[in-house]
């Protein structure tokens, strides 16, 4: 009986959080959505849904350093990258182009993403070259230069697409501040709630007896990511322009991740030891960066043809299991 009772706390205390983070996830794209009308939806999505819905990865890699777990540090920043460069792209596009949508849509048109397309792919290739004698305070910088450096083009672009807006769409004084407060009160609701719902679905686990493996790869990932998903979903669910968000925040956090989430994590191990530390590079991290470079390339050759259809969110979702077959042939090199 005394075990019943712990099982239906711990799954009422994870119902709880769900329920707060889906909540302000909601709120989030809604008012992402609607202020992407006045400051330009692919910027937005690049910009402020990406470093919100990142919070939880910076907090994460932020105490890891401080701890001095660099390997669980690694495994946050670039396995945060494999999960949504495939199944989180994904589960976008397959609601995106299907009955899930309110707005079914054959393809969705990605010729817009060029600038994103390039940062993708020279940040993830970058972050496997400098980590090959180890991140320091130097690779720290460049990381932070090339995040700077994307904003600003992100910033240029964004005043033409407001200006192709405009044409079609407005959006009044009062409604934008309505928008930003939405959007405001919903990274607050998601930062909150990010963290408890992580240690509520691990403690959940651990009392129905969830094997510690599943944990690992599925389960915990998935419930860290969990924000930026539910945000990303309720824009792929509406269509038409409110996916140029969706995509612009899957890169923009990735983006985000493979640079300034990075130097975050460096400048933490710099105040955790008081000096100029090195975050080391072992067998196993060096192999798990190499597979989200790796992972991050083979993926963006879907957005070779500037369109995503059903047929590429089914190879992205091949590239996730793909993911997992490796992680359980990784567990000995771990070990």
């Amino acid at each position: 009986m005394n075990v019943f009772i712990l099982v239906c706390m711990a799954l009422l205390d994870m119902l709880f959080w769900l329920f707060v983070i889906v909540v302000s996830s909601y709120m989030l794209a809604e008012g992402a959505d609607r202020l992407g009308i006045k400051i330009g939806r692919r910027f937005i999505g690049r910009t402020v849904l990406g470093i919100v819905t990142t919070f939880p990865e910076f907090v994460i890699v932020y105490f890891a350093a401080l701890k001095g777990y660099y390997d669980v540090g690694i495994g946050a920043v670039f396995g945060s990258n494999i999960l949504m460069i495939s199944l989180g792209l994904s589960i976008a596009v397959l609601i995106a182009t299907t009955r899930l949508s309110l707005r079914p849509m054959k393809e969705i048109e990605t010729g817009v993403f060029k600038l994103d397309f390039y940062f993708m792919l020279l940040t993830a290739v970058l972050s496997v070259i400098l980590f090959i004698d180890g991140y320091d305070i130097m690779d720290g910088i460049i990381f932070a230069f090339l995040y700077l450096i994307y904003v600003y083009f992100a910033y240029r672009e964004s005043k033409v697409e407001r200006e192709e807006i405009s044409k079609y769409e407005s959006i009044g004084k009062s409604k934008a501040i309505i928008s930003t407060l939405l959007v405001v009160f919903g990274g607050i609701g998601i930062m909150i709630g990010g963290g408890p719902f992580t240690d509520s679905v691990k403690n959940f686990s651990n009392e129905v007896g969830i094997p510690a493996v599943i944990l690992a790869l599925l389960i915990a990932p998935i419930a860290g990511e969990m924000p930026e998903k539910l945000s990303l979903y309720v824009l792929a669910r509406k269509g038409g322009k409110s996916l140029e968000i969706t995509i612009g925040n899957i890169f923009g956090s990735k983006i985000l991740n493979n640079t300034l989430l990075i130097t975050t994590f460096i400048i933490a191990a710099i105040i955790d030891t008081g000096k100029l530390t090195i975050i080391p590079s072992h067998e196993i991290t060096f192999i798990s960066v190499s597979w989200a470079a790796t992972l991050t390339i083979i993926a963006m050759i879907t957005f070779a043809d500037d369109k995503l259809s059903r047929k590429d969110g089914l190879f992205l979702l091949m590239l996730y299991i793909i993911t997992l077959i490796l992680q359980y042939f990784l567990i000995p090199i771990g070990h």
